[in-house]
């Protein structure tokens, strides 16, 4: 990298940086995201395929990615019914992620809090994001993890 000779370059390379931060910032967020998720769909139990199709992707409180097959929080479904989702659907929607967006996975899912102390699946992402990213990137919401504050990711 060659050194600045001025502070007007010194200002331009700056202002340049600058503005490249939002839109790197909301790459690695989307990506974190479709990461963290692809984690939950991969190492969440199935029984019927309710549980892990209700995690859902949420962008400043809005809705930006559910299943297709999502049942609904409350239906009661047999053993197999449901397959793990595909999560190459995800990606497309995290474009809806702006920079420096409050984004949340969750599951709505009755018996979601039941499934999390048994299984940990959000505790292990929450657990690894905040070791290694210093959080402040996702947060894992809903009554499925509750330590008694936003976890952020």
């Amino acid at each position: 990298m060659a050194r600045v000779k001025n502070l007007a370059e010194f200002t331009n390379k700056l202002n340049e940086l600058a503005a490249e931060v939002p839109k790197r910032h909301a790459a690695l967020q989307a990506e974190l995201t479709n990461h963290a998720y692809e984690f939950l769909v991969d190492y969440s139990p199935v029984w019927s395929g309710a549980y892990v199709n209700e995690h859902a992707i949420d962008a400043n409180g809005a809705r930006i990615y559910e299943s297709p097959d999502r049942p609904g929080p409350d239906i009661e479904l047999e053993y197999g019914s449901l397959e793990r989702p595909d999560t190459s659907e995800v990606e497309p929607s995290l474009s809806a992620i702006e920079p420096f967006s409050f984004v949340e996975i969750s599951n709505d899912r009755f018996y979601a809090d039941q499934v999390e102390s048994k299984h940990q699946v959000y505790e292990l992402i929450y657990d690894a994001i905040e070791q290694e990213a210093g959080g402040q990137v996702l947060t894992l919401g809903g009554d499925v993890v509750d330590r008694g504050e936003d976890i952020p990711f």
